[in-house]
Parts: C-alpha cells; sequence; structure tokens
C-alpha cells in the first residue's frame, strides 16, 4: 500500500520536473493531486515524513523556477527515504546517486 502511495507521488515528482513549458496552474493541480495522495496516507496511518510540507512549498513556490527544483531534489530525497529498502523499485541507483526508474523499468519489477 505504502510503496503504490509513494510511487504515484514519484510520478507527480518527476511529471513536474520534466514537464515542457509547464504552467503553474499545472503545477498546483499536480500538487494538489499529491497532497491529496498524503492526506490519504496520512489517514491510513502510514509516515509522511515532510512531504505535506514539501508538496505545499512547490505549489507555493511555481513561481519561483529556482525554488521549485530545490524542492523537487527535497521531494525526491524525501521519497527515497520513506522507500527506504524498496527505493530500487522507483528509484535506480548509481555513483550519482539515486535517479527515477523509467515506467517500463518498474512495470517489470513489479511483476
Amino acid at each position: 500500500m505504502k510503496l503504490k502511495y509513494l510511487n504515484e507521488l514519484a510520478d507527480i515528482v518527476v511529471n513536474i520536473d520534466e514537464g515542457k513549458n509547464i504552467t503553474d496552474a499545472s503545477v498546483v493541480s499536480m500538487t494538489d493531486q499529491g497532497i491529496q495522495l498524503i492526506a490519504q496516507m496520512k489517514l491510513l496511518g502510514l509516515d509522511v515524513g515532510a512531504l505535506q510540507e514539501t508538496f505545499a512549498g512547490m505549489q507555493l513556490m511555481c513561481g519561483d523556477r529556482a525554488m521549485l527544483t530545490e524542492l523537487i531534489e527535497v521531494a525526491h530525497e524525501e521519497l527515497v527515504r520513506l522507500l527506504g529498502p524498496d527505493a530500487w523499485r522507483v528509484y535506480g541507483c548509481d555513483d550519482g546517486g539515486w535517479f527515477y526508474q523509467q515506467d517500463d523499468f518498474r512495470e517489470r519489477v513489479a511483476a
């Protein structure tokens, strides 16, 4: 259950990060989705760490691209921390640290 939610949150963060010509309105919409997922996690008693604050910060700072980039990085780091030993299911790791896995890799791993 926790993996499912964290995977969805990682997808949202990546979509914000890699979105071409992403608007402030789309960042607000995507972070709203993330905040709703985080609220569901909290209702289930799952640890959300600093994700709620990070997603709220991304929403508030969407007009400041430098700050948004920093918050995206913080979100990824927090997701890896919360995933713990399951982080490899969502993120890969190399000498440069963790990186987001492509959907096709994650589907193969989940199978």
